[in-house]
């Protein structure tokens, strides 16, 4: 489910990357135009994504810049899934919607897509960033009530949902009665190969949650987590967190 434990800290981390390239946080983002997010799963295929694992950067540079200088772009998907066609449910091959005419290196192609969901690598353009975090932050400050203060950033044409968390948050800006859903900021597109709808594979076969191997079900199991709850159910630290709270409080108190 979207409350699961995976899903809600792979969604900060995703905040945490934009906020980062928001601010300006390091030396190598600090004149950056655009920045790449990737998650752990995201990888290079070798014959199938375009180019080499070398070269990838500095194409998928190159096709940022083609998209958002040439269509609009402020969002450029590398690991999709669940891509559909224009007008029908398709393959995820089945989207073709070209554009650009010309291919990049390793026959990699620029296509917009109206529909898809999964998207485990991206290029965001810098005000693009600015705007999801500007509306995270105004999101929390009201609880959630800004219906109508802030335009979906996560929304928008050929943008992915993904994070699905961030898709549903970001959904009360447009939660205002009798007020229909704002296009969205979002301006997407896909680098793909020559042959499919990705660049990057979304490659679930790695197992990367732990225990999934072994128990053969689509389950998360965490040894932190499962250390978590053990100690959140412990009478003795459950005291020890009271007493240390109440004394927090009381020396916030007396500074007072």
């Amino acid at each position: 489910g979207i409350g699961s434990a995976h899903k809600v800290a792979c969604t900060m981390y995703h905040v945490l990357a934009l906020e980062c390239f928001a601010a300006r946080c390091h030396p190598c983002v600090a004149h950056a135009r655009f920045a790449a997010v990737f998650e752990d799963d995201a990888v290079f295929v070798p014959g199938t994504s375009p180019g080499t694992a070398a070269g990838f950067p500095a194409l998928a540079a190159a096709a940022a810049a083609a998209a958002f200088d040439a269509h609009g772009v402020n969002k450029l998907h590398l690991a999709v899934q669940k891509v559909k066609a224009e007008g029908r449910n398709g393959s995820p091959n089945a989207c073709t919607r070209l554009l650009e005419t010309t291919s990049f290196a390793g026959g990699a192609r620029l296509l917009r897509c109206p529909k898809f969901s999964d998207s485990h690598a991206y290029v965001i353009e810098h005000s693009q960033a600015v705007r999801v975090v500007t509306a995270y932050r105004l999101l929390l400050e009201r609880d959630g009530r800004a219906s109508g203060e802030c335009v979906n950033p996560w929304y928008g044409d050929g943008c992915a949902t993904d994070p699905g968390v961030l898709a549903a948050y970001f959904k009360q800006c447009d939660q205002l009665k009798g007020r229909r859903r704002s296009n969205g900021s979002c301006r997407g597109a896909l680098l793909a190969s020559a042959g499919d709808t990705w660049s990057l594979r979304h490659e679930k076969k790695q197992k990367y949650r732990v225990g999934l191997a072994s128990t053969g079900t689509n389950v998360n199991v965490y040894p932190a987590i499962v250390r978590l709850r053990a100690a959140v159910s412990n009478e003795t630290f459950l005291a020890e967190a009271r007493r240390a709270g109440h004394a927090l409080a009381g020396r916030g108190a007396r500074s007072q």
